[in-house]
């Protein structure tokens, strides 16, 4: 083989390199992101079970106080102040309870929009240092071939 095709043959090897290093990198890049997606997703469904149960609980315990007061309501003045009392309680106590979900789901929803911009500005990076490595490419391939025809 004369020098020229040597050095056509060992560019070809180098360039095949990079572009399966690059591929094994955006493809574990994409496993990352994916795996962080997912993560983010389960902590935001155990969050959502949880405000749930609480609800679902403060809820059924608002009926029973309810039922309760009702069937007590024959003895007058007493039940007025039971109920009253009861009513105050559960009213002060459901919003405890929900308002640190609300607060904490926001602040899920926020990190999930900062992972996704983040996200999309790393696929941008991507895509420039792919444009930029197939003009390099392509400058040695012409830079071969100019050596070559001369």
């Amino acid at each position: 083989m004369s020098k020229c095709t040597e050095d056509c043959v060992w560019l070809q090897q180098q360039q095949q390199q990079q572009q399966q290093q690059q591929q094994q990198q955006q493809q574990q890049q994409q496993r990352q992101q994916q795996q962080q997606q997912l993560s983010l997703l389960q902590h935001q469904l155990l969050q959502h079970w949880g405000v749930c149960r609480a609800t679902t609980a403060a809820t059924a315990a608002t009926r029973a106080t309810t039922a309760a007061t009702t069937a007590a309501a024959t003895t007058a003045t007493t039940t007025a102040t039971t109920t009253a009392a009861t009513t105050a309680s559960t009213t002060a106590a459901t919003p405890a309870r929900t308002t640190p979900a609300k607060q904490q789901q926001q602040q899920q929803q926020q990190q999930h929009q900062q992972q996704q911009q983040h996200q999309h500005q790393q696929q941008q990076q991507q895509q420039q240092q792919q444009q930029q490595q197939q003009q390099q490419q392509q400058q040695q391939q012409d830079g071969v071939k100019a050596a070559a025809t001369h």
